[in-house]
């Protein structure tokens, strides 16, 4: 969680706020990749096509092997999204956003599997709606 970590304190640096002020969760880190974890998508494609394809298929419910799928990550993140009561800055990585996109705007697990985070934004979701900040 290092670099969610680092993340976390420049938003809050840039907020004005104190940059100790957060908690983490270990249910928000980065899904589990497994065989796959260090690989890059054209090592992955080259090594483990069968399965590659596979993925592509149904990124919602596939698990590399020894892995989480995105279904298996939002079912730890889920608890912690039911759990907010007030405004909450969440940082996180790809999978879990892909999760907390899906519950927030009520997404169909297609359109939440094949989401293509950018690196330089914020999302803010308030009353089911989605805002890039």
């Amino acid at each position: 969680m290092d670099r969610a970590r680092h993340t976390m304190e420049l938003v809050l640096a840039e907020l004005g706020l104190p940059t100790d002020n957060y908690r983490t969760d270990q249910r928000l880190c980065e899904a589990a990749y497994g065989d796959w974890e260090g690989l890059t998508i054209d090592e992955i494609q080259r090594e483990a096509r069968t399965a590659f394809d596979a993925r592509e298929k149904d990124r919602w419910h596939f698990a590399p092997p020894g892995g989480e799928s995105l279904q298996m990550a939002m079912e730890r993140v889920l608890p912690v999204l039911e759990a907010v009561e007030t405004k909450t800055i969440i940082v996180a990585h790809g999978a879990v956003g892909r999760t907390v996109r899906k519950v927030m705007l009520g997404l169909d697990e297609t359109k939440a599997g094949q989401f293509v985070f950018p690196q330089d934004r914020i999302f803010r979701f308030e009353g089911g709606v989605e805002q890039l900040i």
